[in-house]
Parts: C-alpha cells; structure tokens; sequence
C-alpha cells in the first residue's frame, strides 16, 4: 500500500496560524472559536459542472489552505477581527516548486489565491470566502510563466528548456465549517481551471476534507487485496494496482490489519475511500451546519 502524503505550497508567505478561542465565564458548553481552516493538506474531490474535464484532467487533488490576520493600526500586534484565506491546489504548487527548484523567478506570478475571509463563525457554524454570503472574491492563482532553459542538457546532449505556461485557478463561494472540535477541517465551493495558452476552461464543486488521507491497497496476481495494509510503504517506486480499502480512513488504528495508526480524520465525521481517486473522502453531506 502506498501512504503517499502530499505537502502542498501555501504562498510565498509560508503557513500562519490564526486559532484564537474565546471563553465566556465558567460555562461548560463549547467554547466559540473565530474563523480558522486546517493547516494540513486537504484532499478536494472535484466534481465537473462545465467547461472541459481535460483542461485539467484531475478527480480530486491535494490543496493548501491557510488563515493570515492584518496588523492592527498601530501594527504592533494583529487584528483578530481582519484576517484573509490562501488557498493553493498541488496542481500550481507543485509548477511552482519545480520552476523555482530549476531557478526560474516566479516573479508577480501567484501559485495561490488570496482574498478576505469572515472573522466569526455564523449561526450555521459556517465561515466564508470568495463570494460565498456576501463575503469578497479572491484574487486568482495566476502563473504566466516563460520558458525556461535550466541550462541542463538531457541523455542526448539536448538542452532542457521548461515550456511557456500560463495556467489560471480561481475559487469560489467557499464554506468552511469551523466549531471548536472541527476547526475548518471541511470545505466546500466552485473552482475554475483555465489553460489559457491550451484555450480551455473546466469549472467545479468541490468538497474538502482534512487531512488528505490516501486510502488505496495494493491487489496481488490474482487481483486480490493483500492481507496487510502496510505491504510496500518501504518501496515508493512500487506501482502495483489499487483497490480502495475503507479501513485506512478510519480514526482508529487497526494493527492486527496492519495499520498501526488511525487516519487523522475527526472520528465524528462518515467517510470512505473513494475509489477514482483512492483518498478519502466523506461519505455523508458536508457542512454539518449548515441549514
């Protein structure tokens, strides 16, 4: 089975935590907590409402998100009360590091989306971004980048120059659900995928869950599921067919199978291995608090 774990970039001003709890005397119900997203990868399963499915050719894929607060006036401390939300699919992220990796200056371009995110939790337990209740559009992830000549030469003796792109990413009416025992961990909206060079444009719903949690197990010859969970997480070049295996998204460990530890994922929430992309992913409807 292959535990791939994916670190996606999140802006060129790293990750910020924005957590902050506010108590109210000695009450013993939950304590409100502002709006915040998980700083672990996402898992967005994608699911396609127009444009080409090819333009970026992905069910699902891992995302980046993370919560940044303003300085207050006097830009001593921050200002609770006015935060903004990067999000960054690995799509971008990964052309990102790879360009920068082979020295190219990214310059103006973004591999993220940036824009404002509300400050409290609604009724419904719910924060917004990127026009979702009213809330401010995000600037788009935008990379218009040249070609490249990493000045590398390949197996014959060829130049290796990187093509020109010029891919586009943006999100909309986003809706995180944020309480003091899930703090943003689900997330739901519209992206919009343009290869402007290719001339095409694929537009999505998406639901979101952290963390992104592979959940695929390796099937011997006669194409059965081997016993053991943990059968080749020392081989990462072993590319074996996969079957989706359930269990691996449980918050539980299960050694006796071979897991010797739970997935991460709130055990309050249902989930299953999705069997097109071989992530998790929630079996029930989203936003549990929504109306």
């Amino acid at each position: 089975m292959k535990h791939r774990i994916h670190s996606v970039l999140v802006g060129a001003m790293g990750l910020a935590s924005a957590a902050f709890f506010a108590f109210s005397g000695a009450s013993c119900s939950q304590p409100t907590i502002q709006c915040v997203v998980s700083h672990y990868p996402f898992f967005a399963k994608y699911e396609l409402v127009s444009g080409d499915e090819a333009c970026l050719g992905l069910k699902g894929e891992d995302i980046g998100m993370s919560t940044y607060l303003a300085p207050n006036a006097d830009k001593t401390l921050a200002d609770y009360n006015d935060r903004s939300v990067a999000i960054q699919s690995s799509t971008l992220g990964l052309l990102a590091r790879d360009r920068e990796g082979a020295g190219y200056d990214l310059g103006k371009d973004k591999p993220f989306a940036f824009g404002k995110y509300t400050t409290n939790p609604d009724a419904n337990n719910l924060c917004y971004a990127g026009g979702a209740n009213g809330s401010a559009a995000l600037a788009s992830a935008d990379m218009n980048i040249e070609a490249f000549d990493t000045g590398e030469v390949d197996a014959m003796g060829n130049p290796v120059i990187l093509p020109a792109m010029h891919l586009q990413q943006e999100w909309r009416n986003i809706k995180v659900y944020v309480t003091a025992g899930a703090p943003g961990t689900q997330v739901v909206g519209d992206m919009v995928f343009r290869d402007v060079m290719a001339g095409c444009e694929a537009t999505y719903k998406f639901i979101a869950l952290s963390p992104s949690v592979p959940c695929g197990i390796d099937v011997d010859d006669d194409n059965n599921p081997k016993t053991d969970a943990a059968n080749d997480d020392a081989d990462p070049a072993n590319d074996d067919p996969q079957v989706p295996l359930d269990l691996l998204c449980d918050s539980e460990a299960h050694p006796d199978q071979g897991i010797a530890i739970g997935s991460g994922i709130n055990p309050d929430f249902p989930v299953r291995c999705d069997p097109e992309t071989l992530h998790c992913i929630l079996s029930g409807d989203p936003l549990p608090g929504r109306p």
